[in-house]
């Protein structure tokens, strides 16, 4: 079962109220997650006050934010180790935050795509979701549900949203390779991509053995559909013995994880990574390479996938990922802060499942 760790509603009351002392309800402002040099992010963050920016271009829209995600790739975007980097504002301040959901709420002249009213999602990395209010121009985001269907969408399917464009994205670009009664390895499968690969795999049919460091975890995964899980490296060849071997193979760890995932791929399989959360190397042994035809690519959906593909692949992906999302099939564990009360504390210790802010 998908658990939601909540903050108690007094508490989160008082906090919110707090917030709105300090930012107030001026229309002229905006309450931001800014910074103005890279560091660690506990360090250089600050929740601060920032011009709510016109609508100066004719294609440009004004999203509210309802919720939005943390993920390793905004943390890592902060302390100047990412490629992508964030457009700084005339006064050096950049906002972080790339994945979350929101609400049109102004659109200029040019705008044909989308209409005040519509819950969208981005498109494209960057876009300072770590806000209570963005703008951006059209292509830069996606509907996610329209307007007429907005007013039903419930505050849970809201926080789940909240990680559409960056984690259930990646997952469902990873398993495009996948048919029905195939096998598929992953190492990292606690984590929010590794969840949602489990869910989209079991709605088409595809079987998943699943690699974690910590066999806490273990029971959580297979409550998600999780066919094969294990912390056990060293007795994977003969747990993954149950199941034909798979011919594609997901990577966000590296290291010995890596080479380990590979060696249970049948011939011509393929590794895909997406990430190095043990920022070590990815181990390929020779012998695979040679002798069973295995190869190896890397992934990225925000420098890859979005800027590549069209907006008609794009809807067809979203519109997907919002049926599951709707029908209860698709989310992660999540740590849910309220925004204006207890945004910086999301950086100042860890948390058990993704952090999402909520509005």
């Amino acid at each position: 079962m998908m658990t939601t760790t909540t903050t108690p509603f007094a508490l989160t009351l008082a906090r919110r109220v707090a917030g709105l002392r300090l930012f107030g309800a001026d229309a002229s402002s905006v309450a931001g997650l800014a910074y103005r040099q890279h560091g660690e992010p506990k360090d250089v963050l600050s929740l601060e006050h920032l011009e709510r920016k016109p609508l100066v271009e004719e294609r440009s829209v004004r999203v509210e934010v309802m919720a939005s995600s943390v993920n390793p790739a905004d943390l890592n975007t902060i302390e100047g180790k990412y490629p992508l980097k964030p457009p700084l504002a005339e006064d050096g301040i950049a906002v972080g935050g790339s994945e979350g959901v929101g609400k049109v709420v102004e659109a200029g002249s040019g705008v044909g795509s989308l209409n005040v009213g519509d819950i969208v999602v981005p498109v494209k990395a960057n876009c300072g979701l770590w806000a209570t209010e963005v703008t951006g121009r059209e292509e830069d985001f996606q509907i996610a549900i329209g307007r007429d269907q907005a007013q039903a969408l419930q505050k849970e399917a809201i926080t789940r949203l909240g990680s559409l464009s960056v984690c259930y994205s990646t997952a469902f670009q990873l398993l495009a390779p996948a048919q029905p009664g195939d096998v598929v390895i992953q190492n990292g499968a606690s984590g929010a991509v590794g969840q949602a690969v489990i869910q989209i795999a079991k709605e088409r049919q595809v079987r998943t053995i699943n690699v974690v460091r910590d066999p806490h975890k273990e029971d959580y995964l297979r409550e998600l559909g999780g066919d094969i899980v294990t912390s056990d490296l060293a007795k994977l060849k003969t747990i993954c013995a149950e199941l034909p071997a798979p011919k594609l193979a997901l990577n966000c760890v590296g290291g010995e994880s890596s080479a380990a995932i590979a060696k249970r791929l049948a011939s011509k399989g393929h590794l895909v990574t997406y990430g190095g959360m043990a920022r070590e190397p990815v181990v390929l042994p020779t012998p695979l390479l040679i002798f069973k035809g295995i190869t190896s690519s890397g992934f990225w959906l925000s420098g890859q996938f979005y800027p590549e593909s069209d907006h008609r692949q794009r809807q067809e992906m979203i519109d997907y990922l919002v049926g599951l999302v709707l029908a209860g099939k698709l989310g992660v564990r999540t740590k849910t802060l309220d925004f204006r009360g207890e945004a910086l504390e999301a950086f100042r210790r860890e948390h058990q499942g993704k952090v999402v802010f909520t509005m």
